[in-house]
């Protein structure tokens, strides 16, 4: 029960990190978008990992939503954070005890 609940509060902790990852890195991709340069290499980078951060909801809200309310783009984005927050703490649950059982053999 005790591994639940760390699992849990784990998967919340990568959650916003998540959250907050995507939102600095398109911050920060779009922050001078009105300039008739084209995009910096900080720019790109932080571009490219803002993509690959989105995914898998960016293609649910392509393919379902389209250009329907933001409020449903908000709780896609959520909901993409939160797949890939408990995905992180399912993947570093599962290499702990995967340690645990090599280290005691």
């Amino acid at each position: 029960m005790v591994m639940k609940k760390k699992m849990i509060l784990q998967g919340f902790i990568f959650t916003c990190i998540h959250f907050a990852l995507v939102f600095v890195s398109l911050m920060l991709a779009y922050h001078n978008i009105d300039a008739p340069s084209p995009y910096t290499i900080s720019q790109q980078i932080f571009l490219f990992l803002g993509t690959i951060l989105v995914l898998p909801g960016s293609l649910l809200l392509s393919f379902w939503l389209g250009e329907n309310s933001a409020a449903l783009e908000w709780l896609l984005s959520i909901l993409n954070s939160l797949l890939w927050g408990f995905s992180l703490s399912l993947a570093v649950q599962g290499w702990v005890k995967f340690r645990s059982r090599k280290s005691s053999t």
